[in-house]
């Protein structure tokens, strides 16, 4: 999966972004490997709950530092509102046929989907 990572744009896959939030360190490729292991019903529930909380920590960090307002945040999101979210995603869909130029096409639901969501978080 790490391939589709660099396939959907590698830059903000591999950028060495971690930050602590509470007791916890979320780092993107954490959220990598979280999206790497979807393959049914719970794994995609586990890889949506990790991106909710790296959601959470970049939102914390963004709150408390003083980033520019355009480009990625301190974890790599590029959509900062659930609309820009929502239209990366789909452009991601639109522009990858949902996946199928990066080798999903045999994949199953579950792990489409979660491809869809990252795309959210790091698609332009």
């Amino acid at each position: 999966m790490l391939a589709l990572c660099f396939q959907l744009r590698a830059a903000s896959c591999l950028r060495p972004l971690s930050f602590n939030v509470g007791h916890q360190l979320h780092s993107q490729m954490e959220l990598v490997e979280h999206l790497d292991r979807v393959a049914d019903q719970r794994s995609f529930l586990a890889f949506a709950r990790a991106l909710a909380q790296d959601r959470a920590a970049a939102t914390q960090v963004a709150d408390t530092s003083s980033a520019l307002p355009y480009g990625p945040d301190s974890a790599g999101w590029e959509s900062a509102s659930i609309e820009s979210f929502l239209e990366a995603a789909v452009a991601w869909a639109e522009d990858s046929g949902f996946g199928a130029n990066q080798g999903l096409a045999g994949a199953s639901m579950w792990k489409q989907f979660a491809a869809f969501l990252y795309a959210g978080k790091i698609y332009e």
